[in-house]
């Protein structure tokens, strides 16, 4: 399952999935940002390993 929120508008998207592999990951937030109409500055992945490449160092803009 695929969810995601844009926290101060309260938007939410959701979109069942089989799997959540990069390719399936990447083409939910494709759709996601059509579904709210536009896009975020920053995506926060909550403990997705297919969503984070890298961890930026404490202080350090990703």
């Amino acid at each position: 399952m695929f969810v995601a929120m844009l926290p101060f508008s309260r938007y939410s998207f959701v979109e069942p999935t089989l799997e959540i592999k990069q390719d399936t990951w990447l083409r939910a937030n494709t759709a996601m940002f059509y579904w709210f109409g536009g896009f975020v500055r920053r995506i926060v992945p909550d403990n997705l390993k297919a969503g984070a490449i890298s961890t930026p160092a404490r202080g350090q803009v990703a």
